[in-house]
């Protein structure tokens, strides 16, 4: 969804919309973001890059066609994916090869501070909380949103893409915005990756909706 990078080993920041088809309030959000940091021309120390997950499940308006793509990031299944010839793959199968050589491609690079947030509704209408696999207590960048908070909830949900990125050393939880669908999760996951940007210091100005 965009890429911007000042060159500076600093800070790294994914912002991951649409892991599930169809809850699109993160893929949103991040356009959002992206269109004023190129309009406004801002400063960033770092580099940002937004990823839409699941394109084929979003085409279909679908949570997912074949299987979960928010429980495919096992190792088993990553070999399993990486070693089958592409026209014997499932849809999210595909999407999963595409994404990991995205990841893995930005993950293995040298960062001091690095970031993965993946942004996603629930069938709730305020349901507006993070879901993080480590330590949040000891993790300023997400306390700065102010949100309640589900610890290991990783542990009883296999194959996330949290958990995975973890091994590569990164900072990285769960943003859920509230219902899917709803205009008010697009806002919720706009502000708060601005505050996510400011606080992490990626960029140096907080921002006014």
């Amino acid at each position: 969804l965009g890429d911007f990078d000042s060159g500076e080993k600093t800070h790294l920041m994914i912002l991951v919309g649409a892991l599930h088809g169809n809850e699109l309030a993160g893929y949103k959000a991040i356009n959002n973001v992206f269109e004023e940091l190129r309009k406004n021309g801002t400063k960033i120390n770092g580099r940002v890059v937004g990823i839409a997950g699941n394109l084929q499940a979003m085409d279909a308006k679908k949570r997912f066609i074949d299987h979960d793509l928010n429980r495919a990031w096992k190792p088993e299944i990553i070999d399993r994916v990486l070693d089958t010839p592409e026209e014997e793959l499932t849809n999210e199968d595909l999407e999963l090869k595409v994404l990991h050589g995205i990841i893995d491609d930005l993950a293995t690079q040298d960062y001091e501070h690095k970031y993965l947030i993946d942004l996603h509704t629930t069938s709730a209408d305020n349901g507006i909380f993070l879901v993080h696999p480590g330590y949040p207590g000891q993790d300023s960048v997400a306390k700065a949103l102010r949100l309640p908070t589900v610890v290991n909830l990783d542990q009883y949900i296999p194959g996330t893409l949290l958990k995975f990125m973890r091994q590569y050393g990164f900072t990285s939880f769960a943003f859920e915005a509230g219902q899917i669908g709803s205009p008010k999760a697009i806002d919720i996951h706009t502000f708060g990756i601005w505050e996510l940007l400011y606080n992490s210091g990626i960029i140096n100005e907080s921002h006014d909706l």
